[in-house]
């Protein structure tokens, strides 16, 4: 569907946009990077990274104290809206992971498939 000169996207759409052009970027760019980075700036890379997580888990642990589930706290601290965002996020987020994974694996084994289809294939040797 083609827009009209002057007409603005939509920002569902720019917001997948970005996020498909993200994901697209590590999965080629990451192992590339690690590469090139070497055994050394690898491991540290990894081990910054661990920290990182291992510092924003723990702010979610001692933020949530007692509480049952991380969402109750978003809803006691920031009300029900942030309750229902903080229940549908993470679900979006697999949700996209699941699609661009479906996604790599359907480009990806459609060449495999048609080899074996074609090695299987009677009569022409």
């Amino acid at each position: 569907m083609l827009r009209e000169p002057g007409e603005k996207q939509n920002s569902f759409v720019i917001v997948f946009s970005i996020w498909n052009t993200m994901i697209g970027t590590a999965v080629v760019c990451l192992p590339w990077a690690f590469q090139e980075a070497g055994m050394l700036l690898g491991c540290i890379i990894c081990f910054t990274s661990c920290l990182v997580s291992f510092y924003t888990t723990k702010l979610i642990i001692d933020t949530t104290g007692n509480d049952a589930d991380f969402s109750i706290t978003l809803k006691k601290y920031f009300g029900k809206k942030c309750y229902y965002i903080g229940i549908l996020a993470p679900a979006l987020m697999i949700l996209g992971v699941l699609i661009v994974l479906y996604v790599l694996l359907a480009q990806l084994s459609y060449p495999v498939l048609l080899s074996i289809y074609y090695w299987c294939k009677p009569g022409d040797y």
